[in-house]
């Protein structure tokens, strides 16, 4: 059998589930949870927080906890075989390899509570139960901040443990209205190489990420121009979370934000093959914009993509949905060998006016940031 993330590129099919299932509840979960163990471990996705409807600041904050010991080491040798026959030196890469599979080997722990503290506020907010079955480990929900404010754009958060271990994360609080950025990551912000299996799994898990160039520059500059508040929406799954945080918190300081990535439901694992391309991402990422429009339905946002896989049809389908005072602008980047003709434009931009979209090549990067979104061009 292949390890997992390797099989996961080399698979028919894959079964992936948009987000936990506890995910939109506020409050308290009834039924009773557990305190992180000592031999377990929080990976504290960074969040967003927000007003809800009478007027009390809520969080929206995703966890994943598992056993803290992760021995990869037979999915290692077992991979450096089959590695080897198509062309990869395992050895060469090994230390970025190890790094990037660790969570795919993990084992997630149910019916945990996070306690989650925010800087500036007092009480700990309470997150949990993480989910059994498919999405063990895993919790996302809507919380309240129990009447406190985040003080201010962007904090730093911790989950903490009963034997005293700390998880950082970062919690952003935008205002309600202004700008907003929805970004892909593959492709579209940084080089994954996701029209070509064996590229793509080389830049996945052994090769230092590299940058679309000039796109550090233009999220910049967009940064400084709409102080907007940054979303990054990816077909990758949450394992890859560690390597695509400190990817985005050095490459694209200036416009870190959350990262939201698709959860893994596995039921062989021969099913995991196209992971990082699997099916059902145009439905997730719809799904994720739902969201951001439920919390933030007074931002406008620009949604910046590629042609590899579905952001046209995505932010064609959140346009039709939602409209120009919500999707004010979408950007695709055109990835060379993507299907990048005119119909296929057309028909997922059906009754959207070109001008509120455009396709862009890598030359054009540059002048993007020129666009007087502000006034209203796109």
């Amino acid at each position: 059998m292949l390890p997992l993330a390797l099989a996961a590129l080399l698979a028919p099919s894959v079964l992936v589930a948009a987000r936990p299932a506890s995910f939109g509840r506020i409050g308290t979960p009834i039924h009773p949870r557990d305190a992180v163990g000592d031999k377990e471990t929080v990976v504290l996705f960074d969040s967003l927080a927000y007003e809800g409807p009478d007027g009390t600041q809520l969080l929206a904050q995703e966890a994943y906890v598992h056993k803290s010991q992760i021995d990869i080491q037979d999915w290692l040798d077992k991979a450096a075989d089959v590695l080897s026959a198509i062309g990869i030196d395992f050895g060469q890469d090994l230390a970025n390899a190890s790094e990037r599979l660790k969570l795919f080997a993990a084992i997630g722990v149910a019916d945990r509570e996070v306690n989650v503290v925010v800087d500036g506020l007092g009480t700990p907010v309470s997150v949990g139960p993480t989910a059994d079955g498919d999405d063990q480990g895993l919790t996302w929900q809507n919380v309240t901040l129990g009447g406190g404010q985040v003080g201010s754009a962007k904090v730093a958060a911790t989950a903490q443990t009963d034997d005293g271990r700390t998880f950082a994360s970062t919690v952003f609080a935008p205002k309600s209205d202004g700008w907003g950025v929805i970004s892909d990551i593959d492709d579209t912000i940084k080089i994954s190489h996701t029209l070509d299996k064996l590229a793509l799994l080389k830049a996945t898990f052994f090769e230092e990420p590299e940058p679309v160039a000039g796109m550090p520059e233009l999220y910049a500059a967009l940064a400084e121009k709409l102080d907007p508040q940054f979303v990054f929406v990816t077909g990758s799954p949450y394992q890859l979370y560690p390597f695509l945080h400190d990817f985005i918190n050095t490459t694209y300081n200036a416009s870190a934000g959350p990262i939201y990535t698709k959860n893994l439901t596995l039921t062989d694992p021969e099913d995991l093959i196209t992971f990082i391309k699997g099916g059902n991402t145009q439905e997730y990422k719809v799904f994720i914009i739902d969201h951001l429009h439920g919390i933030f339905p007074n931002k406008t946002f620009l949604g910046v993509g590629d042609s590899t896989e579905a952001d046209p049809e995505t932010y064609g389908e959140v346009f039709r949905k939602y409209g120009p005072d919500f999707l004010g602008c979408a950007w695709i980047r055109a990835v060379d060998g993507a299907n990048n003709t005119d119909e296929r434009f057309a028909e997922a931009f059906a009754d959207v006016p070109t001008d509120r979209w455009r396709v862009f090549t890598d030359d054009e990067i540059a002048g993007l940031a020129d666009i007087d979104l502000d006034g209203g061009a796109c």
